[in-house]
């Protein structure tokens, strides 16, 4: 009870940090404060499932949420890792009444959720929030269009390898060893964000390694060099790979 009341005290400040509120003003905020419900959410425990009604969007304020779609058969594919500070379940807004997707914390996560006919109204008091918005799922379905691409149209090696890159971009932190992903992920997930089996994913990933192009140690993946995961990417032959020390590779 405790806990939940400290992260109520923080709420305000948490909104405030939000890109896609930064043209609101104090009364706005205090409006929106007064809106949006917090709620803790273990990992492995799901926020939606498929088949549940879309009244509410997501904002994430700490942990990591995956969103994904399986087949009947049981075959995940993970759309896309929500980081703190992103936006999901925003398909709700633009007419989803049933959700298509699942959004599962693989983390232990804070979210604050709010309504949809809510999020609406503030939408409508904020034309800057409904362009923003407009751009957050733009960028999702660029997103999804280019997964599919993947997969159509690339090897395993060349999706993996464009994984990486998108990731290091987006979780990529300098380090003496090149570029650390801060996010963590198994070869399950990886292979479940590619649209490949665990096993081929271990095994290109160890081809990767073996290239020096990345090395992996208890699940924390370092690009040694992003123009040389580029130019292998591009099918480039004339790659020199730097030599690493063998290292044991992430582990489901």
């Amino acid at each position: 009870m405790n806990d939940l009341r400290n992260l109520n005290d923080g709420r305000l400040a948490f909104l405030r940090r939000i890109p896609l509120f930064s043209e609101f003003e104090d009364g706005d905020f205090q409006e929106m404060e007064r809106l949006v419900q917090l709620q803790t959410v273990a990992r492995g425990s799901y926020v939606y499932v498929p088949g549940d009604a879309g009244e509410q969007v997501y904002l994430l304020r700490s942990g990591r949420v995956k969103i994904s779609k399986s087949t009947p058969e049981g075959k995940e594919w993970i759309l896309t890792l929500v980081e703190p500070g992103e936006m999901f379940g925003e398909m709700a807004l633009t007419g989803e009444e049933i959700r298509q997707t699942s959004a599962e914390a693989v983390e232990d996560s804070v979210l604050a959720s709010l309504r949809r006919e809510h999020f609406l109204w503030l939408a409508g008091r904020k034309p800057t929030l409904a362009m923003r918005l407009l751009r957050v799922v733009g960028d999702r379905r660029r997103q999804m269009e280019t997964r599919v691409e993947w997969v159509l149209f690339a090897g395993v090696y060349r999706r993996l390898v464009e994984l990486l890159l998108d990731l290091g971009k987006r979780y990529g932190v300098p380090v003496a060893e090149g570029l650390a992903l801060r996010v963590q992920l198994s070869q399950k997930e990886i292979a479940h964000l590619i649209g490949s089996t665990r096993e081929t994913t271990s095994s290109t990933l160890n081809q990767l390694r073996r290239q020096g192009l990345i090395f992996i140690h208890r699940r924390r993946l370092i690009i040694r060099n992003v123009d040389d995961l580029e130019r292998a990417g591009r099918g480039a032959t004339t790659l020199k790979p730097t030599p690493v020390a063998p290292l044991a590779t992430a582990r489901r």
